[in-house]
């Protein structure tokens, strides 16, 4: 960072970049969740370029430029699920990269995590969408962010808890749902389980 940008004042879309930097550097295994909590804390608070420089001091982060949001190192390439027209589903033990591009096209789509073998306990969904129904089921432990999901004529439902992360499963959906939706809930009946357990 230079030295004249350290004062520079930053908006919703740098936080939201550096934010975005975070959940990678989880999800790569760099930041624990407790580390990722307090830096999210202190980029909510941050309103100047420099107050964001400890967030982002030990990540591959290669600068803050004066008119855009952070740089950061290139990231694992993402696994791509594309469907049109069709039934697209994931099951079982299968494994589960740290980002996932999802590609629909009037398509009924099923993410089931509850067996699934992570590789981080971040995974990061990004969703491109037409006229689709996508269910994400996630263990009962699992939290979700469905904050960056824009919808037009769709709906974007989150069933399950945001905050605060989960240790063992974050799921961080963000893209664009046109006329379709995307729910993430827990499997059914496990509500249930829950009442009777206790």
């Amino acid at each position: 960072m230079e030295t004249g940008d350290a004062h520079m004042r930053i908006s919703d879309a740098d936080r939201a970049a550096v934010r975005r930097i975070l959940e990678r550097a989880v999800g790569e295994g760099m930041l624990t969740l407790d580390e990722f909590s307090e830096r999210v804390d202190a980029v909510l608070v941050a309103r100047t370029r420099g107050d964001l420089e400890p967030v982002l001091l030990d990540l591959p982060v290669h600068r803050l430029t004066g008119n855009t949001a952070p740089v950061s190192a290139p990231a694992a390439e993402p696994v791509v699920l594309r469907g049109r027209m069709t039934s697209l589903a994931r099951r079982g033990q299968w494994t589960v990269p740290t980002r996932i591009e999802l590609n629909t096209r009037m398509c009924d789509t099923t993410l089931d995590f509850t067996s699934a073998r992570l590789q981080s306990a971040v995974v990061e969904l990004a969703v491109d969408d037409y006229c689709s129904s996508t269910q994400i089921i996630v263990p009962d432990h699992a939290t979700a962010d469905l904050n960056d999901v824009e919808t037009v004529a769709g709906s974007a439902t989150v069933k399950v808890s945001t905050a605060p992360p989960s240790q063992r499963l974050h799921l961080v959906v963000r893209g664009r749902v046109r006329m379709g939706s995307v729910t993430v809930r827990h499997p059914f009946g496990a509500t249930l389980r829950r009442l009777t357990s206790r």
